[in-house]
């Protein structure tokens, strides 16, 4: 079950995907466009491309964007996938540290982080969980879909972005109905990542 999918929603998820034609996504080669996102407190704001800069560890990171937190594909599947993964991607391809981040506001995300790492200490801080309070990140990546039938707003597609620590996206793995779990599935990611 993935993260909009589900029993109570079929039809509404067809027709809003319908509705979603367009195909432009911030592109190979591209760097990341900058907007404020909130780590744990709306009081503070941090910036990826800072971020991706003070990662002196590795040369690339993961971004992984999903459509609501707490939703049960995003919960169940999606990251727990990442979270699984996390010591292989490092040892194989050096890759040590994955951003999370989601149309959500900055409590939801802190909970949400919560919720997965509360038993696992030492890997909360190869995780990190920003919120796009206001969605401008997502827009002006061009990874934002018409949600509004569902989660009452505009929100993340689903996708995995390999991104370099100057936010040069070197890879991207878009989820083309925008919501599925195949493109952008750690395993997947894993398996085609440049090594």
């Amino acid at each position: 079950m993935n993260c909009l999918r589900g029993k109570q929603f079929p039809s509404l998820i067809n027709q809003n995907i319908k509705r979603i034609n367009s195909k432009r996504y911030i592109s190979v080669g591209g760097k990341l466009k900058e907007e404020i996102l909130f780590e744990g407190s709306p009081k503070n704001g941090v910036s990826i491309l800072e971020l991706l800069k003070q990662d002196k560890d590795s040369k690339r990171s993961i971004i992984v964007g999903v459509p609501g937190a707490f939703s049960p594909g995003c919960s169940e599947k999606h990251i727990p996938q990442y979270i699984e993964k996390i010591s292989k991607i490092n040892q194989e391809v050096g890759i040590n540290k994955i951003y999370v981040i989601s149309v959500n506001d900055s409590f939801v995300m802190k909970a949400w982080k919560e919720k997965f790492f509360g038993e696992s200490p030492e890997l909360n801080d190869k995780f990190r969980f920003l919120a796009d309070t206001n969605g401008k990140f997502t827009e002006k990546n061009e990874l934002s879909f018409d949600a509004r039938n569902i989660f009452g707003n505009y929100r993340s597609k689903r996708y995995s972005l390999i991104v370099d620590n100057e936010g040069v996206v070197l890879q991207s793995f878009i989820e083309p109905d925008n919501v599925g779990i195949n493109v952008s599935s750690a395993e997947n990611v894993f398996k085609n990542i440049s090594k």
